[in-house]
């Protein structure tokens, strides 16, 4: 499955990008905001994370896309939307390597992913917890009709040492 914006297209991540998946991943400005991937980030867990999403794309309701530039067919960063909560509450995950920032990607990668979700889905909510630092995620959600739920402790431990982190949710 494959979701096209103006510049963007979301989609499977092909094994051609580990190395782009890795550079992005290894860059501590980037890495400090997440919470998932590791840090250092290596070319073995590139290739675990691209067969899980290559598996996933394989189903009809695939939850993680590769965000690539539409004319250039370059990776920049990864959006997912997973279904690890109940009451069908998902959590949203994204992330865009540093030369991309202050580009309007993030927005323009979650914007549909939220449409996605709502319709073929049948999603109901999204949260999404942000460092309380990460200025520019927090404004991206914001724009995009997030509310703020609360600051949660503990739930969540950033890479920066955090131990605190705003959650924000959206009601489709």
């Amino acid at each position: 499955m494959r979701i096209r914006t103006k510049r963007l297209e979301l989609g499977p991540v092909e094994m051609d990008d580990k190395d782009d998946l890795v550079k992005i991943l290894n860059n501590w400005e980037v890495a400090q905001w997440l919470i998932a991937p590791p840090f250092p980030y290596k070319q073995r867990d590139a290739i675990d994370w691209i067969l899980k999403v290559r598996k996933d794309h394989e189903k009809l309701s695939p939850e993680h896309f590769g965000i690539y530039l539409r004319d250039e067919g370059k990776l920049i960063g990864a959006v997912s939307i997973d279904s690890k909560l109940k009451d069908n509450t998902w959590t949203l995950g994204y992330f865009v390597g540093q030369l991309y920032w202050g580009r309007g990607y993030v927005f323009e990668a979650i914007e549909p992913l939220i449409t996605y979700a709502r319709d073929h889905l049948h999603v109901r909510r999204i949260v999404a917890t942000v460092d309380q630092e990460n200025v520019r995620s927090t404004r991206v959600l914001k724009k995009l009709g997030f509310k703020y739920e609360a600051a949660k402790e503990g739930q969540y431990p950033t890479r920066r040492q955090g131990n605190l982190v705003d959650a924000y949710y959206i009601d489709l």
